[in-house]
């Protein structure tokens, strides 16, 4: 049977509920002119506004052929420099990958080796789940409509596909995790409450009503088509009417629902998420955000991007909306300048009454015959110069969006060295508190991406991860393997994207002060970042903090770790490891009060490990001694082997003497 054409039961929306939406309907209807109207000048359609009333109106653009429209001698064109400024950030803000770093819960060997392949795993959904173009679409909108959600989900309909052993004829997909975006105009809260603390939030979409019909556990019955896709009525098409508004109803876990509550709703019924229970009362679909273990997590399952914060307020704002008004005055001296030249380049002909014989016209080459009356003769009218304020409303219209943008555009009239850095500085903090808030996002994104793998991955999958020595497969994990280790952490300076003047400037520093080898700062330069010249700095500082992590655990962590072939204890320092930023990082730890609260055998294996990174370096110390030693012995040893000549003469510098002949 094809799902969605029994006529099921019909189970209506508790009361509650109802009262709910139409509370967040109401609220997330005051600003969506507004939203709109941003995306529309982002987009390019920038002869939009708002009425009195807050609704959306357009100015006519064209002369219509019934005279209506635009007059004929005015121009409407726009230069679009909004689209620009966001996909500036856009690219900045999403450039590079973010710098995911899963801390253990403990440091059992197992535990550290399950976060490490959920770092992996981390990595490579970054790719393949998506997270990258979801990324960018929330940062459009939260910069353009001022708010942007994701939704990470695991979609049964991604192949393979198999038949479905619980239905026969049936076939399922394997199954992987996507990611649902969706703008302030779509989502709806508590209103007068932080969207973090809502206990409910619901989302408002149109769907195809055949594609709705077949979502699982569907209750069944017909669906009417009540959605449409336009922004206003003229708009409207054939296809439109084809859409159901499907709500979204996520309720979080509380008191009387420990689970939460999710349920689908379309039609004013609800249509996936409410069974009749054996004693008559409804059993609802559990919230959807679960850990690795299937226990709900009492948090927003969208994550929400805002570009800046608006602390009176429940809706956050974007940055577009403060460019209208310059977009509005950029496009219309420029249109003016248009104006002029088609009316004043294009000059009329002065002329007495009839002096002009025939009339004139605008081909190249033609005779126009005249005859003068009184001494006068046809004549050109006299052409102005087009007005520099015109021109110079443009260039203020411009400076002025990217003074508010913060795009770090210095002024053409700016030239003193301090007032350039000032106005690099200020794009780049502010640059820098978007970034922070972004960071977060990836937090809690691909924390919840993880929870799904850790839940759906239940059959052997096959990973590419980018690593530090090339691709790297992860082959034949499940979700299991990482044992719950999702605690996943994102540092705002992972996001950071420098220029390649900045980096090859860093480069050279560092090679200046020999921290890098000539290779790998040439490397760098070329490939115009300089990530890689601190992965192995951040691999050794990792080093030390297991370690001290493993030595606060107490003797029976550390000593039961298998020693080296040597014999010596598989957590002492080690000839390959990087001594001097270890002893840096460890020596740090041992002068904090927490190394101080330490159990004595604690502080006697720290003191342990502490000198045998004395130890190693007085080794390596000893045998460059020897190198170097040696070097000058056969250096000397050459030098006395060669022929003994007297030195040049004084007075005849350059002159050769004293110099071996050259051999024959």
């Amino acid at each position: 049977m094809v799902k969605g054409e029994d006529q099921g039961p019909q189970v209506p929306v508790p009361g509650d509920i109802q009262r709910r939406i139409m509370r967040g309907k109401e609220r997330q209807r005051r600003g969506a002119s507004l939203r709109n109207l941003c995306l529309r000048f982002w987009r390019g359609s920038q002869y939009w506004y708002l009425d009195e009333n807050q609704i959306l109106q357009v100015l006519p653009t064209t002369t219509t052929a019934s005279g209506g429209g635009k007059p004929r001698h005015r121009v409407r064109q726009t230069r679009n420099l909004i689209a620009p400024i966001v996909e500036e950030k856009v690219s900045r803000s999403t450039k590079r990958v973010p710098g995911y770093d899963i801390a253990p819960t403990s440091f059992d060997p197992a535990r550290v080796a399950a976060a490490s392949l959920a770092k992996k795993v981390a990595l490579a959904g970054y790719d393949q789940w998506g997270v990258r173009r979801a990324t960018k679409k929330i940062v459009t909108l939260a910069i353009v409509a001022g708010e942007g959600f994701a939704w990470p989900f695991y979609d049964t309909s991604v192949g393979p596909f198999a038949p479905d052993p619980d239905q026969d004829g049936n076939w399922v997909g394997r199954g992987d995790i996507r990611i649902r975006t969706y703008s302030r105009n779509q989502v709806l809260w508590e209103p007068g409450v932080e969207f973090d603390d809502s206990p409910w939030i619901a989302t408002q979409e149109g769907r195809p009503v055949d594609e709705v019909k077949q979502l699982d556990d569907y209750i069944g019955g017909e669906l009417t088509a009540d959605a449409q896709a336009a922004e206003l009525p003229s708009e409207k098409n054939r296809q439109a009417r084809q859409l159901v508004l499907v709500t979204e109803y996520l309720e979080r876990p509380s008191p009387r629902f420990p689970l939460g509550r999710w349920l689908t709703i379309a039609n004013s019924k609800v249509i996936v998420g409410a069974t009749p229970g054996p004693d008559g009362a409804v059993i609802y679909r559990p919230y959807p955000l679960t850990d690795c273990d299937g226990n709900p997590v009492d948090e927003p399952v969208l994550h929400r991007l805002s570009y800046t914060v608006d602390p009176d307020n429940d809706e956050d704002l974007g940055l577009v909306q403060h460019l209208l008004d310059a977009q509005r005055s950029y496009n219309d001296a420029n249109n003016k300048s248009l104006e002029w030249k088609n009316r004043v380049l294009n000059p009329r002909i002065l002329a007495p009454v009839g002096s002009m014989k025939t009339r004139p016209d605008d081909q190249p080459g033609g005779i126009d015959y005249y005859t003068p009356v009184g001494g006068q003769v046809p004549q050109w009218q006299p052409v102005p110069q087009v007005p520099d304020s015109l021109f110079q409303i443009m260039a203020q219209a411009k400076q002025d969006m990217q003074q508010i943008a913060a795009t770090g555009d210095v002024p053409d009239d700016l030239n003193a060295g301090p007032a350039v850095e000032a106005v690099i500085e200020r794009s780049h903090e502010i640059g820098q508190q978007f970034l922070g808030d972004l960071a977060k996002v990836h937090e809690t994104i691909m924390r919840h991406c993880l929870y799904l793998a850790g839940r759906f991955y239940d059959t052997p999958r096959l990973m590419q991860v980018r690593g530090l020595i090339g691709w790297e497969p992860i082959q034949a994990f499940k979700g299991s393997d990482m044992m719950g280790e999702c605690d996943v952490r994102v540092l705002p300076g992972s996001l950071v994207t420098l220029t390649r003047e900045e980096v090859r400037s860093t480069v050279m520093g560092y090679a200046q002060l020999g921290w890098v080898e000539p290779e790998q700062a040439m490397a760098a330069i070329e490939s115009g970042t300089a990530e890689q010249l601190i992965e192995t700095y951040d691999l050794q500082r990792s080093r030390v903090w297991r370690v001290v992590q493993m030595l606060k655990q107490g003797p029976d962590a550390f000593m039961n770790m298998p020693p080296r072939p040597d014999g010596t204890p598989g957590w002492m320092p080690r000839e390959f490891d990087n001594l001097r930023v270890q002893k840096s990082e460890f020596s740090n730890w041992l002068i904090t009060d927490d190394f101080e609260s330490q159990p004595p055998p604690v502080q006697e294996a720290a003191n342990l490990y502490y000198h045998g990174i004395l130890m190693l370096e007085a080794q390596q110390a000893a045998q460059q001694a020897q190198i170097q030693m040696e070097q000058a012995q056969g250096l000397g040893m050459a030098n006395a082997g060669r022929p003994q000549l007297p030195p040049p003469t004084p007075s005849l510098p350059g002159s050769g003497a004293g110099t071996p002949p050259p051999a024959k």
